[in-house]
């Protein structure tokens, strides 16, 4: 399974540009990670081969230190937006949630998995690490991701991840 990774608005921009009469949208899959609202995505991929997880983009180690701080700010940006963000990282939960999706669209025989996250730097490149490395056992692709210079490892997301498997 191909592996790619985006930005929440380069995934909108490139799923645009697909021509849907050449390709076959069952074989698709993506998990979408943000701690924001998402847009809907452009093309019809089927509902059982997307996966949206909230969570931010932080070290357990920090949370661990500023939960209190977190939690406030979480709270002052519903008060103003109305919509309640998240500041939390990944829990064992999602991991596990995430594992199980991918072992399920593995199965299904699905060819190439979009992950995105706010930025496209860490969430979205860290599962795509850990997926590539522990699920799929992939050490290549896993490779590919860790040595770009756009990725910024979250050894969070990693340890989780691992751990679930």
């Amino acid at each position: 399974m191909k592996i790619q990774t985006f930005s929440k608005e380069q995934i909108i921009e490139a799923l645009k540009n697909i021509d849907i009469s050449k390709i076959d949208l069952s074989k698709i899959a993506v998990i979408r990670i943000s701690s924001t609202p998402l847009e809907d995505l452009p093309i019809p991929i089927p509902e059982e081969n997307v996966s949206i997880f909230n969570f931010a983009d932080i070290e357990e180690e920090y949370w661990e230190k500023h939960k209190k701080e977190l939690i406030e700010a979480e709270l002052r940006e519903e008060e103003i937006t109305g919509i309640r963000g998240r500041f939390s990282p990944i829990t064992k939960k999602e991991a596990y949630e995430i594992v199980e999706f991918v072992k399920n669209i593995k199965e299904k025989g699905i060819k190439l998995l979009l992950i995105h996250c706010d930025a496209g730097l860490c969430r979205s490149k860290s599962l795509a690490i850990a997926i590539s490395e522990y699920i799929l056992k992939d050490e290549k692709q896993a490779e590919e991701f860790k040595n770009s210079p756009l990725t910024i490892e979250n050894k969070t997301i990693l340890n989780k991840i691992k751990e679930v498997v």
